[in-house]
């Protein structure tokens, strides 16, 4: 973390900034870009999408078959961010 960014959880909605936390899917970003993203949308849906793939390459790493890593993510979201999960 640098002086004056703040933390943003990927994932929306009150239950998932724990599990955001948990799961180190977070990015700090500064105060501008942060309100940006809240207020107007500015690069949510990319932010959410990198998160996944971010977690489903991480399980995979530990030796997970990307289709368990992808039924923990939706069993977490109850969403998918990306297209395949369209």
């Amino acid at each position: 973390m640098s002086a004056g960014l703040e933390v943003h959880h990927a994932i929306p909605g009150r239950g998932n900034r724990k599990i955001c936390t948990e799961w180190g899917l977070t990015v700090w970003l500064c105060p501008k870009c942060h309100r940006d993203l809240h207020d107007h949308n500015v690069g949510y849906k990319e932010i959410q999408a990198d998160a996944q793939k971010a977690f489903i390459a991480e399980q995979k790493k530990k030796g997970l078959a990307e289709s368990v890593a992808r039924e923990i993510w939706y069993s977490k979201f109850l969403k998918f961010y990306d297209k395949e999960g369209d």
